[in-house]
């Protein structure tokens, strides 16, 4: 293993992240020569001892030097200038082509190192390539990525293993790999050899089969979307936000092609094609929410938030008291999951769409029963395993359809995703919504909000987990100094007071000392007789959250930049 731990060192030290931020074209691809060492030769032949890449044409790259094919006939989509060859999608010229297949690249990297798995999903890259590249960018003591890039085999694994069906990558690769800590060796010998015995993988190789099929209208035409899903993240992540986006993409799913009108469907196409290239495009945002409410006005689509005291009763069904004539009387109500079953069962050919915000805070058994197990794929109505039950009040024979999709949010700041009842993890696909602090403005009155929340959520990493980050969405509508003022005075500083249990220490700390939370040694022999209470922590100080009207830009970029802050410090 030496020699494998030895080339994974050297490829991340001969292509750190800055090198790649840095490179130039001719450093990406080139033709010939015993000493290639461009980046495209390294991911696919110098690295091949850590995972196999091939297949496919060099068009797998986005971008090639042609060398002796200068005069092939290049297909639709494609493009060249004599020298190098480009596929459209990326650019009109070489130069365009390269500069974005670099910042992808680039957005695969970052997003690699800080462990966002989900993040690189949604990257238009070709899908084993960007997984190979993101699988030699982990740190070597805490991998997260197996080294098996196509989908395909992936998908193969998580069958076989009784992991789910229809998972995306990055969700295969955090089921197999779970919450262990590996490193590169111990990944190797405990997952990578027994999955390459056990399903032949040394036989099948890997191909790029499906390294270009990257759009949201093709993903959303050729993949069918899980029944239950579950988007799980710190606060302020847009969870709540992306079931409007999961239900829209269930309902343009290939399954249900003509259960909308050709022009609804490519209506909502054309807004998801445009939110997964610029999630901040305000007017598709717009256009999604109105799809989104229209849909639920035609009853396709239910929304409930689950509480502590929220029960079986009212989510399935239950008998309610009813005064009249003076004479107390007993009905039977029909809960939302009952009523939202029955409609699927009426227009088949149809998606419904059950989403549950803080799926985590209800009593999962006290509010599914016996129903857990009906929820299940392969127990739903029309499958060869499918179940029904007898209902306790009603004595109807129910079963869940095969047509009715459920999405739940889960804070993990509010309850970790390892209380979760067991039986529920079972039995959906989980999706982590991490903060993008690429959605974020780089200038905000001089802030630069992006590394000001970086910032922050490294030393609230540092000093609890990643599971009580704060969330970009918390930082959206901040336009000028006045909206970053409220923003901390009203709702981070009172969630870091809720995080850390009012240790104002280490508040102050995540907050870099920029002034925000003031300290002062307490006056202890004004308030108590020494003499009787010495045993008291004399020592102790009293902190206060100062003025926020008194707050300038400089408090904010203290957060991030010590310069600032030793400067103030110089002058004093």
């Amino acid at each position: 293993m030496e020699d494998i731990n030895k080339l994974f060192r050297e490829f991340q030290r001969e292509w750190n992240l800055q090198k790649v931020k840095n490179m130039t074209l001719e450093e990406y691809t080139a033709v010939g020569g015993a000493n290639r060492n461009d980046f495209t030769y390294w991911i696919e032949h110098k690295l091949k001892k850590l995972g196999v890449m091939g297949g496919g044409d060099s068009f797998k790259f986005g971008i090639y030097k042609r060398g002796n094919n200068g005069g092939k006939t290049l297909g639709e989509g494609k493009k060249h200038d004599g020298e190098y060859a480009w596929l459209t999608e990326y650019g009109q010229t070489s130069e365009e082509a390269f500069k974005e297949i670099k910042n992808r690249i680039v957005q695969v990297i970052e997003c690699s190192q800080q462990n966002r798995l989900d993040e690189i999903e949604k990257i238009p890259l070709g899908d084993v390539y960007k997984w190979k590249i993101a699988f030699h960018y982990q740190d070597i003591d805490n991998i997260k990525i197996v080294n098996i890039f196509a989908k395909s085999l992936l998908q193969n694994i998580a069958k076989g293993e009784g992991l789910g069906q229809n998972l995306n990558t990055a969700q295969i690769h955090q089921k197999l790999l779970g919450d262990k800590t590996y490193t590169l060796n111990a990944m190797i010998e405990e997952k990578f050899i027994p999955f390459r015995k056990k399903y032949k993988l040394q036989n099948q190789g890997e191909t790029m089969q499906e390294s270009n099929q990257n759009s949201t209208q093709q993903d959303s035409k050729q993949s069918k979307p899980p029944l239950n899903q579950i988007l799980y993240g710190p606060p302020g992540t847009g969870k709540t936000y992306n079931t409007k986006i999961k239900a829209l993409e269930i309902l343009v799913s290939k399954e249900y092609e003509k259960a909308l009108s050709s022009g609804e469907r490519e209506e909502i196409l054309e807004i998801l094609e445009t939110l997964k290239k610029n999630p901040k495009d305000e007017n598709s945002q717009e256009r999604a929410k109105k799809n989104f409410d229209d849909n639920k006005k035609k009853g396709q689509i239910a929304f409930i938030t689950f509480h502590q005291s929220f029960s079986y009763e009212e989510f399935v069904e239950g008998i309610r008291p009813v005064l009249g004539n003076s004479q107390m009387n007993y009905e039977l109500k029909v809960g939302i999951f009952k009523d939202i079953c029955k409609r699927a069962e009426k227009n088949p050919s149809k998606p419904y769409i059950l989403i549950i915000d803080e799926i985590n805070r209800g009593n999962i058994s006290k509010i599914l029963g016996e129903l857990i197990t009906l929820i299940e794929p392969v127990k739903r109505k029309g499958e060869k395993e499918g179940l029904e039950v007898k209902l306790p009040y009603s004595q109807e024979s129910f079963g869940v359809p095969n047509n009715l999709y459920i999405i739940g949010t889960m804070n993990t700041a509010d309850r970790s995703i390892a209380l979760l009842d067991t039986a529920l993890r079972r039995r959906f696909e989980f999706i982590e919504m991490m903060p993008n602090f690429e959605l974020l403005n780089s200038n905000c009155a001089g802030v630069d909000l992006k590394k000001l929340l970086e910032k922050l959520n490294q030393r609230i990493t540092f000093l609890l987990d990643r599971e009580h980050t704060i969330g970009h969405s918390f930082f959206m509508e901040a336009k000028n100094l006045e909206n970053l003022k409220k923003i901390f005075s009203r709702k981070i500083i009172p969630l870091l007071q809720e995080y850390f249990y009012e240790d104002y220490a280490k508040i102050d700390a995540v907050l870099n000392g920029n002034g925000m939370v003031k300290s002062e040694d307490s006056n202890f022999s004004e308030l108590f007789d020494s003499s009787k209470f010495s045993d008291l922590d004399s020592e102790k100080k009293i902190y206060t959250i100062t003025d926020s009207n008194n707050w300038s830009e400089k408090e904010f970029q203290k957060i991030y930049d010590n310069a600032i802050k030793d400067k103030k410090d110089n002058e004093a």
